[in-house]
């Protein structure tokens, strides 16, 4: 959810009829008797109704849809922040910025892409190394793989040898949700798990110096205005 999306939805249903489930009344996703929507939006854009306060979306927030009744706007979040603490924690999100996805069950793909970024050449940039990348994932990937693995595995081949090897990703997937005491037991488990100086590098840079808090909220906005009245 981010707030361009609620101010839309809040100019369409004020003047029409509520919202109050998933995809509308009907699950449809139509408005019913709404004002009709623009073919193209002006050269400086919608006009700006409201801005509300900072609300969380994605992994700080999570998904999801918002609710329309009586003038008011409802929202329910994985409220998510950040406590500053001496644990490091290996999660979910740490991993995805590490660059790891699950690929067990195509073994194969991942030992032809290692080998072929290994031995990319360094001369290889720009515009020669994507026709390179695009016709690499059209000889190796299946229908399926193109539409979910592109813009991963671009990111490896451009990246080159200074991705973290996915041997070493897999292994600290192994351990998502594990919680060291201190930065000390942190980076000796590095050390003890044999990561080389460069993967231990990016690893402890993007290890936060905290642990995360949820706390699942909803909040409530007056739909004119865009003011949170409650959460």
């Amino acid at each position: 959810m981010n707030r361009a999306a609620i101010i839309f939805l809040a100019a369409v249903f004020t003047a029409s009829a509520d919202w109050p489930q998933w995809r509308g009344p009907n699950r449809n996703g139509l408005v019913i008797g709404s004002v009709p929507l623009l073919n193209k939006f002006p050269e400086d854009g919608p006009r700006q109704l409201w801005k509300s306060e900072s609300i969380p979306s994605n992994d700080d927030g999570g998904h999801g849809s918002v609710v329309m009744a009586g003038n008011r706007v409802y929202m329910g979040i994985v409220w998510h922040s950040d406590k500053p603490s001496e644990k490091r924690e290996l999660n979910d999100l740490v991993l995805r910025k590490l660059g790891y996805r699950n690929l067990d069950s195509s073994p194969e793909l991942v030992k032809k892409m290692e080998e072929a970024r290994m031995n990319l050449s360094p001369r290889l940039r720009g515009e020669k190394l994507k026709e390179w990348i695009d016709k690499w994932m059209d000889e190796n990937l299946t229908k399926s793989q193109k539409q979910s693995l592109p813009g991963w595995i671009g990111s490896r081949f451009k990246k080159g040898k200074a991705a973290i090897p996915y041997a070493d990703l897999r292994q600290l997937g192994k351990n998502v949700g594990r919680v060291f005491p201190t930065d000390q037991s942190f980076r000796k488990w590095l050390d003890d798990e044999g990561f080389s100086d460069l993967v231990k590098e990016q690893v402890i840079k993007t290890v936060p110096a905290s642990v995360r808090v949820a706390r699942d909220v909803v909040v409530c906005m007056d739909a004119t205005t865009g003011k949170t009245l409650w959460k």
